[in-house]
């Protein structure tokens, strides 16, 4: 959950931020985090307590693989983590149907770029010698998301199949495409180009943040908690490493943080498990996790039947 916080907190740090061809500001990461919290784009009312603890008593049943009547720490991060794991590839699977316009099955920078910009390689040549600066910023995030295109394709014949397509997409999932990302977090948060980031260097581009600290706002305390307990080295910076490890952490990572902090809020007699009773009463901390709301739209509650 902190790793959410924090990336929504800096919502600039794994972001490629452009301009589409119809002049309507993109941010592919942004618009993927909201999408996960969120759920689908279609019209679904929103399910009531009652109709969300029965989806949560149909979960318990699901979730727990040993039939001890409690949901084990290692059984909810399991579940939790293929939940996601299915959705992201859901949302890849139908990215990657429309952005294949030869049907070939692979994706050409060409249509990656006209799928994502609406722009042709043609459109954006020469971008880069702009001197204004919006122009200028946007070929940057052009050039970036070809340096992400290239680091996905693994084979290197310049074309993604799927899973390539899936590691430009969702890199949590994918090891190989965290140092392209770093890359990219440090280019536009490490101020004084020493290749390491301090707090203040990622707090400064809250313009919203006020001077004293005492007037932060939570999420940035937060942050800066976080911080200093992932500074592993604890010399007040995040050098390259630190950077890979606690901005790009794997999926499975992130599936138990999550997992941690629902344990750490729901479970009342303190045994390190959660019984119907503990998740029922804390309902709306459950609700709230992607995951597990995503279990009560009509479209996505069929991952009860192939997880």
């Amino acid at each position: 959950m902190h790793h959410l916080i924090f990336l929504l907190t800096f919502g600039i740090l794994m972001t490629t931020v452009y301009t589409n061809k119809n002049g309507n500001i993109q941010n592919s990461q942004a618009n993927k985090v909201q999408e996960h919290n969120e759920g689908p784009k279609e019209e679904i009312s929103s399910p009531d307590s009652k109709e969300i603890k029965r989806g949560l008593k149909r979960l318990i049943k699901l979730i727990d693989e040993t039939k001890d009547d409690v949901i084990s720490e290692e059984e909810l991060t399991k579940w939790i983590y293929k939940t996601h794991r299915k959705m992201d590839m859901d949302r890849t699977e139908d990215n990657f149907k429309k952005a294949d316009v030869n049907k070939d099955g692979t994706i050409t920078w060409e249509e990656h770029l006209k799928k994502e910009y609406g722009y042709t390689t043609e459109d954006v040549k020469g971008l880069d010698t702009k001197k204004d600066e919006e122009t200028a910023f946007f070929a940057s995030s052009i050039i970036q998301d070809r340096e992400k295109f290239q680091t996905a394709d693994k084979d290197g014949n310049d074309v993604l199949d799927l899973n390539e397509y899936d590691a430009l997409l969702n890199p949590a999932y994918h090891k190989h495409m965290a140092v392209i990302e770093s890359k990219i977090i440090l280019k536009y948060l490490d101020q004084d180009n020493d290749s390491k980031l301090t707090v203040k260097e990622m707090a400064d581009y809250r313009e919203d943040l006020p001077e004293k600290e005492d007037d932060w706002p939570r999420a940035v305390k937060l942050a800066q908690k976080e911080f200093v307990a992932h500074d592993l080295n604890e010399d007040g910076v995040f050098d390259f490493d630190e950077v890979v490890a606690w901005f790009l952490p794997p999926m499975e990572v992130i599936a138990s943080d999550d997992v941690k902090e629902l344990i750490k809020k729901a479970d009342s007699n303190k045994d390190g498990k959660l019984s119907e009773k503990e998740i029922l009463d804390s309902y709306d901390f459950f609700d709230a996790n992607a995951a597990i709301s995503q279990a009560y739209t009509e479209n996505s509650y069929k991952l009860k039947d192939e997880l």
